[in-house]
């Protein structure tokens, strides 16, 4: 399918973990799909292309994996004051119950800033802890389908969803 240059608003690429990212060819499949988006992972908001580009424009992605949760707010906050301009809290080995706290904390810290506040893969996180949005991995791969995703957040969420290759981004679509 053909799309035009701003029909996604955002694609964040962070697959590079997976070892996807290592097949070139992939990811200029990848890049030749999105054609004119600035990034890689997609988002459909309210807040149209270039508001949410613009807001989203410095990403940090807190990951209670690689920093100990009860660090993360502190440095969430001195990544605001750095000009952070969005923030993603991931902490999949973290409990439900651990992960709404933490949540509650990092979205009180962003909600000051006026900053867009994700919840990596828990829909439910995000939706108990008053999130911007959430983003769900390899849509009916690994996480909840990006459809039910939306359903569930509603029309004003910032929904990300991982793809790897043009045909996953087909499906999450």
């Amino acid at each position: 399918r053909e799309y035009a240059p701003d029909f996604f608003d955002l694609v964040v690429v962070d697959e590079c973990h997976r070892g996807s990212a290592s097949d070139e060819s992939n990811w200029r499949e990848i890049l030749e799909y999105f054609s004119g988006a600035a990034q890689l992972g997609m988002t459909a908001t309210p807040l149209g292309g270039r508001v949410l580009r613009e807001r989203l424009r410095l990403y940090l992605i807190a990951d209670a994996d690689l920093v100990a949760p009860e660090l993360l707010p502190a440095i969430v906050e001195g990544a605001l004051r750095g000009g952070v301009t969005a923030v993603q809290l991931r902490a999949k080995r973290l409990t439900t119950l651990a992960q709404i706290e933490l949540a509650r904390a990092v979205r009180a810290i962003c909600a000051r800033g006026d900053v867009p506040f994700i919840v990596n893969d828990r829909v439910d996180v995000a939706l108990a802890t008053g999130a911007d949005g959430a983003h769900v991995g390899h849509a009916g791969v690994e996480d909840l389908p990006v459809r039910d995703a939306r359903r569930l957040l509603g029309p004003a969420a910032i929904l990300g969803a991982s793809v790897a290759s043009a045909d996953e981004a087909v499906r999450a679509e």
